[in-house]
């Protein structure tokens, strides 16, 4: 899963970006633009599914409505009450095990995990390490999860090896010069470490 910010492209059109990472291998993307307006984000997720067209999921980040006129995902925060429409997919950020066990009774369709190694998003704060997604996927018992947070083509195979089913990347994408490749060194990661762990995407 590609997170997106907007303000991390380097200046570059966010959807191309967000294209150049599908074709790499990206199969979601959660646009996260939460100081956007409704009007705005409605606009930019279209953009987004256009640049997508149909080789990823999109989802909405916090915005139940925009989510539903678009057709996309919707990602909650981990504070966020239980969406009451239908998506296609929708899954919400878990901050602990304890948490993760709560919310699996919600029917989500994946929690999403972290912050797992060191990243610029949470900055001054250490990673809380792959302990953390073990934990977390032991709880969710058939809820797949994600882990977030720092996750780069060099340490992905640690979090799969703890037990998530994938990843979202944000800054190891974004900041790439070239994201294609950046995505593809991922994904290609993740896929391994998935094979060795007999574990299914």
């Amino acid at each position: 899963m590609l997170v997106t910010d907007r303000r991390a492209t380097g200046g570059r059109n966010l959807t191309e970006v967000v294209s150049a990472a599908v074709e790499g291998g990206a199969d979601a993307v959660q646009v996260r633009e939460k100081d956007l307006p409704d009007e705005d984000l409605r606009e930019l997720v279209t953009r987004v599914q256009r640049a997508v067209a149909g080789r990823a999921l999109v989802l909405v980040n916090g915005r139940p409505s925009v989510a539903a006129e678009a057709g996309a995902g919707l990602h909650l925060p981990a504070d966020a009450p239980a969406p009451l429409q239908r998506f296609p997919v929708w899954g919400r950020s878990v901050h602990s095990p304890g948490e993760a066990g709560r919310r699996v009774e919600e029917g989500p369709g994946y929690l999403l995990v972290g912050h797992v190694f060191e990243t610029e998003s949470k900055p001054g704060l250490p990673g809380r390490g792959p302990g953390l997604v073990r934990e977390t996927a032991a709880a969710a018992g058939s809820v797949p999860v994600l882990a977030i947070g720092g996750i780069d083509e060099r340490n992905a195979d640690a979090v799969i090896g703890a037990g998530a089913a994938g990843v979202a990347v944000r800054g190891a994408i974004l900041h790439a010069r070239e994201p294609e490749a950046a995505a593809r060194s991922i994904r290609e990661a993740v896929d391994r470490a998935l094979a060795e762990s007999g574990g299914k995407r």
